[in-house]
């Protein structure tokens, strides 16, 4: 797949996340992915895409996740058509030529079908317990990057850098993708009144022009998420996207042919439930965040409410693919999705 194709498409494109999330009261077996899978690809969703967290990430997630990858395969198998995608991998935790190696393989299995987006990570503990420094995650992600572009593009290839090196190594077996999948980087984009204080992560001392910049030099693409912009408007990735346009274009790179993906959590409630219990249920399970507090930047109302702020974010940035990840009731709640919110979704 071309990156361009997930920016420039005639409509919009709606995937879906994949719930792997380890919810003690709600389990998802083997075959309830694989049926949310196969019904995700009779609605004509268009991509069924993984997250990834070793442990539970509170406040951000009370669960952790199956890996993303091995979850990828099995869906794979019991589909033909739907992209599938993480969103993301967190690439500074792994050996990029072990990554390489199950990227290949995942693209052979899929047909060609896979989208990699890749994130530098913020849990300590995630850190700690792979035995890397936190403090080299920017680096190693960039390196990672590299690395996995050749590995995936060449054969016979020798690296040196500051944290790998190798001599004379092919990729076996090769990506269907010519020069492997697309390499999104997630990040860049942020709205520093969605971090409350007592998130684990602060922004103050960002400097998000060095990962802009890094994005223009090294990847396919980004991949924005629900605190990179509010309901109301994506302006915000627009202003960034222009600095990413302007960067690519002084490293001899289009940005025209990179991917643009925004991920953002969903629960669509009922018209009658005007005091949304059920939203109010779903993100009481899924998070610790305040409802209200989430609302500015989860998807979260009836199906006009919702098809609101998707008609918002296309209608004030050039983003035209979107993964929305439904938080409880999975089946029934893509189903209302495809059904009663997308086709109310103004693309002009």
């Amino acid at each position: 797949m071309s990156p361009s194709a997930l920016s420039n498409a005639p409509k919009p494109k709606f995937a879906v996340g994949i719930p792997t999330d380890t919810i003690a009261d709600q389990p998802m077996s083997a075959e309830d992915l694989y049926r949310y899978a196969e019904r995700a690809e009779e609605l004509e969703l268009d991509g069924l895409w993984t997250f990834e967290h070793f442990f539970a990430a509170p406040p951000s997630y009370k669960y952790s996740r199956y890996d993303p990858l091995l979850a990828l395969a099995g869906v794979a198998a019991r589909t033909k058509k739907i992209d599938i995608g993480t969103c993301v991998l967190l690439l500074p935790l792994r050996n990029p030529i072990h990554v390489a190696k199950d990227v290949a393989t995942l693209d052979n299995l899929s047909s060609g079908r896979l989208i990699l987006g890749v994130g530098a990570g913020w849990s300590e503990k995630e850190f700690a317990i792979s035995q890397v420094p936190l403090g080299e995650r920017a680096p190693r992600m960039a390196e990672s990057i590299r690395i996995l572009k050749i590995l995936l593009s060449e054969e016979n290839v020798s690296y040196k850098g500051r944290f790998f090196e190798f001599n004379d190594i092919t990729i076996e077996p090769r990506p269907v993708q010519t020069g492997g999948p697309p390499i999104l980087y997630g990040g860049g984009t942020v709205d520093p009144n969605l971090y409350p204080p007592e998130y684990p992560v602060s922004t103050e001392g960002w400097r998000l022009d060095r990962v802009l910049k890094r994005i223009a030099r090294i990847s396919d693409g980004i991949v924005t998420s629900y605190r990179s912009f509010p309901v109301t408007s994506a302006a915000g990735a627009e202003r960034d996207w222009d600095k990413i346009k302007r960067y690519a274009s002084g490293y001899g790179r289009d940005a025209s042919k990179f991917g643009r993906v925004h991920l953002s959590h969903f629960y669509i409630s009922s018209p009658g439930d005007k005091e949304m219990a059920g939203a109010r249920k779903a993100v009481s399970n899924f998070t610790q965040g305040n409802f209200d507090y989430l609302r500015q930047m989860y998807v979260l109302g009836d199906p006009e409410e919702a098809a609101a702020i998707l008609s918002a974010w296309i209608r004030t940035s050039g983003i035209r693919y979107f993964v929305l990840n439904p938080i409880a009731d999975y089946v029934r709640q893509i189903e209302i999705l495809a059904k009663e919110v997308l086709p109310l979704v103004s693309v002009t």
